[in-house]
């Protein structure tokens, strides 16, 4: 029995779809390609989760830096970097936003005009 001419063209039809979906996978993006690298460098060191919350934790200059070289130069990638790792190894389930260094009180760069010292003393008038 010959095929009609229906079923010659859903099956030349299906076949052009299966071959357009097993062919229709993406590239990633530059951001997608470091994201990946980083990850995979990382989790060299640190547990699955301790990995998904440090890249949680950087941003894209950050990941940008870390994808480029092994050793970063002091500077905000590097105290980021510093900062999301330590949190995440402390508590892998961290949800934490980097925040901005303290800059205040003591034994930083700004002096304490608190009045007290750095135990919380009131320092007595001389």
């Amino acid at each position: 029995m010959r095929p009609t001419r229906r079923t010659r063209l859903l099956m030349v039809l299906a076949t052009v779809v299966l071959t357009a979906t097993s062919c229709s996978k993406d590239e990633p993006t530059p951001a997608e390609a470091r994201h990946d690298r980083l990850e995979h460098r990382l989790s060299s060191t640190f547990s699955d989760d301790q990995v998904t919350c440090i890249l949680g934790q950087l941003d894209p200059s950050t990941i940008l830096a870390l994808d480029r070289t092994t050793t970063l130069a002091p500077g905000s990638a590097l105290d980021q970097y510093s900062d999301a790792t330590r949190a995440c190894v402390a508590d892998p389930t961290s949800t934490t936003v980097r925040a901005e260094p303290d800059t205040t009180g003591p034994d930083r760069t700004s002096p304490d005009t608190t009045g007290t010292g750095p135990t919380g003393a009131t320092s007595a008038p001389g």
